[in-house]
């Protein structure tokens, strides 16, 4: 009997560590918004590209490279944070080509983590869609078109064996 408490008090103290939360050690810096956005379309090419984030960020150590539709990286005239070290400004010189730009990023938060990524709009027409929506509109074909193969699998079983017991329905039953 004091073997089965022991287990039961075991059990209990695992299910509790698998559902115990922890807390997060610190906070990291996210993207709150940018200028461009992600996916918008600008009638001309941006003087300006602006990232917000959640934390202040260092602006010796942050970066941002602004790319043209032919790959031209634009030219960075001033670079400058605003609103509390939270957000990063820099200012573009260079016209550059119309078509799909990217941004990319790579911020450093007060908590000395890099935040990297990149946006990308389009300038003077409509902008393609990301990759990243890509990525899901594939992953749902690929789920929709499993879903199918497992439905009509099922049915050709089902069918399959329905015809089988028929036929054997139909046939004459030997007596020995």
């Amino acid at each position: 009997m004091m073997a089965l408490r022991r287990i039961a008090a075991v059990l209990v103290l695992a299910a509790l560590c698998c559902v115990w939360e922890a807390s997060p050690a610190s906070a990291h810096t996210d993207v709150v918004w940018s200028f461009p956005a992600e996916g918008v379309s600008l009638p001309y090419p941006p003087a300006q590209v602006a990232i917000e984030t959640s934390e202040p960020v260092d602006l010796g150590l942050s970066q941002i490279v602004v790319r043209d539709a032919e790959g031209h990286a634009q030219t960075v005239t001033d670079k400058a944070l605003t609103q509390g070290a939270s957000v990063l400004v820099v200012s573009l010189d260079d016209s550059g080509a119309w078509g799909q730009w990217t941004v990319d990023y790579r911020l450093v938060g007060s908590d000395g983590h890099p935040v990297t990524g990149r946006i990308d709009f389009a300038v003077g027409e409509p902008a393609q869609a990301t990759t990243e929506a890509q990525a899901a509109t594939t992953r749902w074909l690929m789920l929709g078109g499993g879903a199918l193969a497992l439905l009509g699998g099922a049915w050709y079983l089902r069918w399959t064996t329905g015809r089988a017991s028929r036929a054997e329905a139909r046939q004459p039953a030997r007596t020995a």
